[in-house]
């Protein structure tokens, strides 16, 4: 953690994640996917979509963080929430 503490993780899974992209709905499974009940938030990390799933990341500071599969279509779009 930042704070240089450590929590467990109990867990490891794939999970399905629904997202609407342009109006459609897309379905997303995440593998490897740990389960943290001591974690007050959701981490999605970069490292491991882009370099296990073999995804791509696109930064735009008005349309939010994209993640793209390997063909450049848009699987899943986010937005920052306090920074």
């Amino acid at each position: 953690m930042a704070n240089n503490t450590a929590i467990k993780a109990i867990g490891t899974r794939s999970i399905t994640v629904n997202t609407v992209v342009n109006g459609k709905v897309l379905t997303t499974i995440l593998e490897g996917v740990l389960h943290v009940p001591d974690i007050s938030a959701n981490l999605l990390s970069q490292d491991q979509l882009v370099y296990e799933g073999g995804l791509s990341i696109a930064h735009n500071a008005k349309a939010g963080l994209r993640i793209l599969d390997r063909y450049s279509t848009i699987i899943n779009v986010t937005s920052r929430k306090n920074k």
